[in-house]
């Protein structure tokens, strides 16, 4: 018997991450670029291609309600 592959992990691209924190593409690129992190989350991948992809599990709890969980 096999163990169950753990699910693969969701990211969001910049722009997904723009309209979920309802902030422009160019604020989370200029903020990320001055501080290093948007508000505390790094890019978990950078495409060969210079796209940046967002741990979605870290996105979902920085911008869901604490109360609403």
């Amino acid at each position: 018997m096999t163990a169950p592959s753990p699910s693969p992990q969701r990211h969001y691209s910049t722009p997904e991450l723009a309209r979920l924190a309802r902030v422009q593409t160019v604020t989370i690129r200029t903020v990320l670029y001055r501080k290093g992190n948007f508000l505390g989350l790094t890019p978990a991948v950078k495409l060969p291609n210079g796209r940046l992809l967002w741990n979605a599990d870290e996105a979902d709890r920085l911008v869901t309600p604490r109360g609403a969980q």
